[in-house]
């Protein structure tokens, strides 16, 4: 029994040796790694070289980390094949060689591009040069085409035709800088009390200053001087005596006076705008000088529309305008003695100031810039069937002097509009003859307002503010105009809330101090001062 149980477990142990030897045989053993602690296994390399003998190796090969890759930077290797050594044995110098060649295509179509863009930027910009003149040598921009008389303003009569440039020393009306030239142009043409003048500028360099004067000459005369520093802006201008005779301006002519068989006569200058901008010393100024005939004794109308000229007169008291339209945007306007029945001043960037004797309506508008105006007040001008007959200042003025009580019996109406944003507004009314109506609006935003009124005023006013003060002189002067001793007389009130706004209104009149007086001399005028920030001050002489 002993010998039957030692002979299963015999083969028992031969099975188990089987199977152990089948699994080792399955089973490829790891080989040693070369190293310091192991020189033997050195040996193995001569029969697999350069091939991954681990899993470590494998990985450190795919990471690009292995000695054996040729690679010791970090991260995956250039090359796809883990195993490049054994497909490419110069894979490091091959790469190296692609990469030089690569990179000089890149650098030679690169210094290609570059020359061709410069070789291009030269042959343009030659020709912007000699379009512009830089051939021959006069190193200036192009300022455009030279301007053309806008249909607006009728056909051109006869242009100018300047003088050869000279040098002057030294203008003080001008900063150019540079080696100031002058050239001068004159216009003589006729003109007759039914006509009308305009003046009319356009273009960046249509600026300087323009004066209206009187002469003993039967005609127009026009002095025009042009200050400039580039010769090329001399031959770019447009400076034209022009006839404005379309139908849509003589309509309009003929709507204000039926009878008026007069023409639409002006001057113009018109400069070139450079969308670009001149040259940046380059500069041109006009000094424009129009004499207007004494004799004529009255005009129908005067118009002006310049953006940049800064416009005075003289004085113009011997001549009388039915009409009187003066526009600017960035310059002032000083008037001296203007006698018109309607007068419109504009400006945006500019002062009003001068004397303006009317007799029907003005209107004053300054958006940055100060007003400061005297107002003679002046009756009816007389009228023969539909014709108006615009009697100078002297004589119409030594008419209302003379005969003061006769004029009481025609009341008339007269409008005044003084306003401006950012400056002060101040009125003073020099005459006002008995029976004229007036309405008074004296304005400022940011500024003061100041009305200054003679004795002959007569009818309501007020004087309120936001922010500011008012304040309220007079009345003064206790001798009646109209000569009939009447006794001088005014109601006031005022009123405040909690926000600080002032007002002051009341009534000033002549005559006896009853309610039925006060209400009806009210109704005789209206005199309003009103301002945001400033004061706003009412006088009485």
């Amino acid at each position: 029994m002993s010998d039957h149980q030692n002979l299963i477990n015999s083969k028992n142990l031969d099975q188990d040796k089987k199977i152990n030897q089948s699994h080792s045989n399955q089973t490829d053993r790891l080989l040693d790694q070369p190293g310091p602690s192991n020189p033997l296994a050195n040996s193995n390399l001569s029969n697999h070289h350069d091939r991954p003998r681990t899993v470590r190796h494998h990985r450190r090969t795919l990471s690009g980390r292995s000695i054996r890759s040729g690679h010791f930077q970090f991260g995956p290797s250039y090359h796809p094949n883990i195993y490049p050594a054994l497909n490419d044995p110069f894979t490091r110098q091959a790469k190296h060689a692609a990469d030089n060649r690569a990179r000089a295509r890149f650098f030679k179509a690169l210094f290609m591009a570059i020359g061709l863009w410069v070789v291009v930027g030269l042959v343009l910009g030659w020709a912007g040069f000699q379009r512009s003149g830089w051939a021959d040598s006069n190193h200036r921009l192009n300022y455009g085409a030279k301007p053309f008389v806008p249909i607006s303003d009728g056909h051109p009569v006869s242009c100018a035709r300047f003088t050869k440039p000279h040098p002057i020393d030294y203008h003080s009306n001008t900063k150019m800088a540079g080696q100031i030239m002058i050239s001068k142009a004159k216009f003589l043409f006729p003109l007759s009390k039914d006509d009308s003048f305009f003046f009319h500028s356009t273009g960046r360099f249509a600026k300087g200053h323009l004066s209206f004067e009187t002469t003993e000459s039967n005609h127009v005369q026009v002095q025009v001087d042009a200050f400039f520093n580039d010769d090329a802006l001399i031959d770019l201008m447009t400076v034209c005596h022009l006839n404005n005779g379309d139908h849509q301006t003589q309509s309009l002519l003929n709507s204000l006076n039926p009878k008026n068989l007069g023409q639409n006569i002006g001057l113009g200058i018109y400069t070139p705008s450079p969308e670009v901008g001149p040259y940046p010393d380059s500069d041109l100024e006009f000094q424009v000088k129009i004499y207007l005939p004494r004799r004529l004794g009255s005009l129908f109308t005067l118009r002006v529309q310049s953006d940049l000229f800064f416009l005075t007169t003289t004085d113009l008291s011997s001549i009388s305008f039915a009409q009187v339209k003066l526009f600017t945007t960035s310059a002032s306007i000083i008037i001296e003695n203007l006698v018109s029945e309607a007068v419109e001043v504009r400006t945006l960037n500019g002062l009003i100031q001068g004397t303006f004797h009317i007799s029907r309506d003005l209107s004053l508008a300054s958006t940055n810039g100060a007003i400061d105006i005297k107002v003679g007040l002046m009756s009816p001008l007389s009228i023969n069937g539909n014709q108006t007959s615009l009697p100078n200042f002297s004589r119409a003025t030594h008419h209302l002097d003379q005969n003061l009580e006769a004029n009481e019996s025609c009341t008339s109406s007269v409008s005044v509009d003084a306003t401006t944003m950012n400056g002060a507004a101040e009125v003073k009314y020099i005459k006002h003859p008995v029976k004229i109506k007036l309405d008074s609006l004296v304005c400022s935003t940011n500024g003061r307002a100041r009305v200054e009124h003679t004795s002959s005023y007569e009818g309501n006013f007020e004087a309120q503010t936001t922010w500011g003060s008012t304040d309220l002189k007079g009345p003064f002067s206790q001798q009646d105009p109209a000569g009939k001793n009447r006794p001088r007389q005014y109601f006031r009130q005022t009123n405040r809330d909690g926000l600080g706004y002032r007002y002051i209104s009341g009534t000033v009149w002549w005559g006896d101090k009853s309610e039925k007086t006060r209400i009806e001399k009210g109704k005789s005028g209206h005199s309003l001062v009103k301002t945001t920030l400033g004061s706003a001050v009412i006088i009485f002489n």
